[in-house]
């Protein structure tokens, strides 16, 4: 949607084929300006920007590595700009048993709105539910949907 409206976007994911799969639709606008880069969130770089929408990425930051990626989100919004994302809250089933051996990053409901001092909080919704995740693994959800503006 971004890019119909004529955003420029930096796409970030560390699997190729996302990227891949990204490139190859067929929806995409004539003229889209956006950039592809393959890395780990917490070790791209894209400068200043408007948005950052972290969907579904900063719990697959490891937790020794998020306040370092938290510092560079926050420098790197501009000034009334907005964050978008979501947090993992402590009741996920992925706090218990872990994802593909991959270290998660938690937070309860204080730190996940402290993260957001300096910023006006325009959307902060907790959910907690049973469902299933995108490879079909029955899957216990606890996030936290945030949406701030920038101070």
């Amino acid at each position: 949607e971004l890019l119909r409206r004529g955003w420029r976007v930096i796409a970030i994911d560390s699997e190729p084929v996302a990227l891949e799969r990204l490139r190859a639709r067929s929806d995409l606008p004539a003229g889209a300006q956006f950039d592809l880069r393959g890395a780990p969130f917490e070790e791209a770089d894209w400068g200043t920007v408007e948005l950052v929408n972290a969907s579904f990425t900063l719990p697959f930051c490891p937790p020794a590595a998020f306040p370092a990626l938290w510092r560079k989100i926050e420098r790197s919004i501009a000034a009334r700009g907005r964050f978008a994302g979501q947090l993992c809250g402590p009741r996920d089933s992925w706090a218990e048993r872990g994802m593909d051996d991959r270290p998660i990053t938690f937070h309860d409901e204080a730190a996940a709105r402290a993260l957001f001092a300096n910023y006006t909080i325009e959307l902060f919704e907790v959910e907690e539910t049973d469902s299933v995740t995108p490879r079909g693994e029955a899957k216990h959800w606890h996030l936290f949907h945030v949406v701030a503006q920038k101070r």
